[in-house]
């Protein structure tokens, strides 16, 4: 190994090199040493007793004003967050650089020579970071809905919330604590017990068959609580029934074609299916399905399958409270890649999704009810399903 030689005209001349002054000096004229932030001259204090001394003699006793303590609780003490003191947020160090040594210590109580004692705003200080009860909470949250890996945009959502509760006197203190517990009280409220769907297997037809689980709900359930929707249908203007006869075969009242009851195919099912017009009634049903995206400029995308009754004039069907969900068509795009369905026949990709319309249809023809008949038919292309009701 080869050392490093020593320049012996430097060792000759006992040059050495120059030492870097920083801002914050030691105040001891027999001590050279100067330090980059606060931190390193108290630390410098605790150490040195002779320098500690030389500070606390050059700064000047100070009357304290004696204040009356803000009531706190018990679970926030003000000895338990010394930073917790709004005033306390406009102080830095910057400020005290710019000060003088007087201010920099914080008003530290040194009743002892020579020993150094840390204020209440310095420990505050130890770690680099201070904050009010404000930036507490509303970090806090962001941490929470950063834990949860949750969109960023309901923060401001979950701030516009507290917000509202907190003007309605809301106390924050709910009787369910848990999701599922609220939950339940809601399905319960509302009479919403049967309302949740289930999952069932649906094979794909292709080479390889291919089992996926097709959402379904019970379509009974679904069409009462759209029944017993007072907003809808608990004033007869919003239905397109007789005004004199609500129960009765619909007889447009111009005459003319104008809603759909009024329609030809509306004839053909009265004659076909009302036996005892005092006790039959007609209820059509309309279904829609469409695939629309979740979020506008995102990916995930949602392919319900949703109904209502054309009792409904055309003003309430218009409002998204007038459907009600029947299923969900399976994103196929999760369980085969883009070069599996390319090589596919449109008469395959057609046999596949009509797969699973089968699946949601026959869970509608499942459940019989003893007032209820219903019969499908199937035109060309398209899944259409009449429903005739009886006895609702």
């Amino acid at each position: 190994m080869s050392a490093k030689r020593i320049n012996s005209s430097a060792v000759a001349s006992g040059s050495k090199k120059p030492c870097l002054q920083y801002a914050f000096r030691c105040p001891n004229p027999d001590c050279s040493k100067s330090f980059k932030a606060l931190n390193g001259l108290h630390i410098h204090f605790s150490k040195s007793r002779t320098c500690a001394a030389v500070k606390l003699s050059k700064t000047p006793r100070r009357a304290k004003n004696v204040l009356p303590s803000p009531p706190v609780d018990n679970e926030e003490a003000l000895t338990e967050f010394p930073w917790d003191d709004e005033a306390s947020v406009e102080e830095s160090d910057e400020a005290s650089v710019v000060g003088s040594e007087d201010e920099s210590t914080g008003g530290a109580s040194n009743n002892n020579a020579g020993v150094y004692r840390e204020s209440a705003n310095e420990a505050a200080l130890r770690f680099g970071i201070r904050f009010t009860t404000t930036q507490f909470h509303e970090t806090k949250l962001l941490k929470i809905l950063s834990d949860a890996n949750a969109p960023h945009y309901l923060y401001k959502d979950i701030m516009e919330w507290g917000r509202a509760a907190r003007h309605a006197n809301y106390n924050f203190a709910p009787r369910r604590s848990s999701r599922n517990a609220q939950m339940k009280y809601l399905e319960k409220w509302l009479n919403c017990q049967g309302s949740r769907p289930e999952q069932i297997p649906t094979t794909l037809p292709g080479r390889v068959p291919q089992v996926v689980e097709t959402t379904c709900f019970h379509f009974i359930t679904q069409l009462a609580t759209l029944v017993q929707d007072r907003v809808l249908f608990g004033n007869i203007d919003n239905l397109d029934v007789n005004a004199d006869n609500p129960f009765g075969k619909y007889i447009s009242p111009t005459g003319l074609l104008s809603t759909i009851n009024s329609g030809q195919w509306y004839n053909t099912a009265y004659h076909h299916e009302v036996t005892d017009p005092s006790k039959d009634f007609v209820m059509p049903i309309i279904m829609a399905c469409d695939e629309t995206y979740l979020r506008k400029g995102g990916k995930a995308s949602s392919w319900p399958l949703v109904f209502t009754t054309s009792i409904l004039n055309q003003k309430m069907r218009n409002l998204p409270i007038a459907w009600r969900t029947l299923g969900y068509i399976n994103d196929l795009s999760l369980i085969q890649s883009s070069a599996e369905a390319k090589v596919q026949s449109k008469e395959l990709k057609a046999e596949r999704l009509h797969s699973i319309f089968k699946t949601i249809l026959h869970l509608q023809t499942q459940f019989w009810h003893p007032a209820i008949a219903m019969s499908f038919c199937t035109h060309s292309s398209a899944i259409q399903s009449h429903s005739y009701g009886k006895s609702i």
